[in-house]
């Protein structure tokens, strides 16, 4: 049988290929063609397969301070984290618009609020006073924040 020698990127093979043979499979020289093999790639795990179906929770978020249904639909559509780069932007660029058409979406910042005050009702709900949550915020989101606003948050939410 004639044999062509091809020396491939490795230092210790040599392919030999069936001359006149081109192809998948051209260098298999037994002539077995197996018939098992090849079929679907079992890759896609259950986790993959759940995150695909599932919702993410934050957008219950937006309901919950009050984004409209348009904007709850387009954040679920594009994914929150997507939503959330829109929605600074729009923010950001809201007062230098020059064509007088605009549609109202809450600042970026009022999210933001929206978040530290979910963050200072947690740690209250864990038993921490005001002064350490204070702390807490600081050092965690490094923005300040009264302890009167802390013990006002706290008394709005506390359930009679």
């Amino acid at each position: 049988m004639d044999t062509k020698q091809v020396t491939r990127s490795s230092k210790r093979e040599v392919v030999s290929h069936r001359h006149g043979q081109e192809g998948v499979g051209a260098r298999h020289m037994d002539g077995n063609n197996h018939q098992w093999g090849g079929g679907y790639l079992d890759i896609c795990t259950d986790l993959e397969v759940s995150k695909k179906n599932s919702r993410d929770p934050r957008l219950d978020e937006l309901a919950d301070m009050g984004i409209g249904g348009f904007w709850r639909s387009l954040a679920d559509d594009i994914g929150f984290d997507a939503f959330m780069v829109v929605w600074n932007s729009l923010s950001c660029h809201a007062s230098g618009g020059d064509d007088g058409h605009r549609v109202y979406i809450p600042r970026y910042d009022a999210f933001m609020r929206y978040q530290r005050n979910r963050m200072i009702l947690s740690l209250s709900s864990t038993g921490l006073k005001a002064r350490d949550i204070r702390e807490r915020v600081i050092s965690d989101l490094r923005e300040h924040v009264s302890i009167n606003h802390i013990n006002k948050l706290i008394r709005q939410h506390t359930v009679k």
